[in-house]
């Protein structure tokens, strides 16, 4: 027995979400939500709150020490990583900024304007996750992390089968 409950939120970042959705709401997010979302956060000089930005630097330094550095250590050549769904690239940043080969992927290019300011270089796949315009085994390392209200069933398993496409062996 399985119950599957939907939630729904109002705000989002002191944005409030009715600010930038048509409609009932009641669509999964997609990438022009995510684009007017954050073209709303940047003409609103919007502030990322402290404990938000605590908690995300937390998981980068986790994922960085217990992943990356670990695989860096096993993978003689430097590792190519993927980050999927970065939103503003808060996690990833970090592990730029200390050298590591990282790929950003969003669905859509205006929440990327904030990492981009940092490092206007960085690469970018600007496109849907579950399918990622490059070879096949081309990435060490793919993470996502808080993508986890974006798809349906049909479109995890999706995803992981572009996972398992794009990872070396």
């Amino acid at each position: 027995y399985s119950v599957e409950l939907i939630l729904y939120e109002e705000n989002w970042l002191n944005i409030p979400l009715q600010d930038v959705t048509e409609g009932s709401g009641e669509k999964v997010a997609d990438a022009s939500f995510y684009n007017g979302f954050y073209k709303t956060f940047i003409e609103k000089d919007a502030k990322l709150e402290q404990g938000w930005v605590e908690y995300k630097m937390a998981v980068s330094d986790w994922i960085e020490k217990t992943i990356l550095a670990r695989a860096q250590h096993d993978v003689k050549s430097p590792l190519k990583i993927l980050s999927l769904g970065v939103g503003t690239g808060l996690i990833e940043k970090e592990w730029i900024r200390k050298g590591y080969d990282v790929y950003l992927q969003e669905c859509q290019e205006t929440s990327l304007e904030i990492i981009k300011n940092c490092y206007p270089e960085i690469k970018t796949y600007i496109c849907d996750a579950r399918s990622i315009p490059c070879e096949d085994n081309t990435y060490n390392i793919v993470v996502f992390v808080t993508l986890d209200y974006v798809f349906d069933r049909k479109g995890y398993t999706e995803l992981l089968r572009e996972i398992k496409r794009i990872l070396c062996p």
